[in-house]
């Protein structure tokens, strides 16, 4: 047998207690009566019910994100200790030197050898300030309006080489902006404010 959904007790009530009143028999109002009594109590229950589970989905949240932050940690230590071990080996192989033949020597084991081997070439900035912008770029975040009055009031040649040299542009709508202008009565395209959502409160 399937439970009572909260939703069908609910309704039961609602349903009782509108027709109480339509009733005029005495005999009948007071059976009634008992039927709301004990349709309370289970739709009582039944919320309390409701309210402990998603108590326990919150608690069971928590405790998901405590244990993703426990093995983030975990994982950040046996990388560091990765490293460390890495480096150690490292420096081993090349404190050893080359061999007869100009090759830094392998360390054999039973079921493992380690070995080194020449990195890409990388750059280690040591002080970006002095770095010359022609090797920098530049990420800003500008009200769109501001930028279009720009971008309009450059000279077509200079405006297209500009345009040319973006390597990426990311634009987002600023929807508190947009919230505010909707809330005063503006028109706006593309969008609606939406007043029909709600979300559940519990105490």
């Amino acid at each position: 047998m399937s439970a009572v959904t909260l939703y069908a007790l609910e309704e039961n009530l609602v349903a009782l207690l509108d027709t109480v009143d339509m009733v005029e028999d005495p005999a009948q109002q007071e059976a009634i009566a008992r039927d709301i009594v004990a349709a309370h109590l289970a739709a009582v229950e039944k919320r309390d019910k409701v309210a402990q589970f998603i108590a326990h989905c919150e608690i069971q949240q928590a405790g998901i994100d405590a244990e993703i932050k426990r093995l983030q940690n975990l994982k950040q230590t046996y990388s560091k200790t990765q490293e460390r071990v890495e480096g150690y080996v490292t420096r081993t192989i090349l404190d050893l030197g080359k061999d007869e033949k100009g090759k830094y020597r392998k360390l054999e084991g039973k079921t493992a050898v380690f070995s080194v081997k020449s990195c890409p070439a990388s750059v280690d900035i040591k002080d970006d300030a002095v770095v010359p912008s022609s090797l920098k770029t530049l990420a800003l975040t500008v009200p769109a309006e501001a930028w279009q009055e720009f971008v309009d009031s450059a000279d077509i040649d200079e405006r297209s080489k500009f345009m040319a040299s973006i390597k990426k542009c990311d634009i987002a709508v600023d929807k508190r902006a947009v919230k505010a202008a909707l809330e005063s009565g503006d028109a706006i395209p593309g969008v609606a404010l939406v007043t029909d959502k709600y979300s559940l409160q519990r105490r």
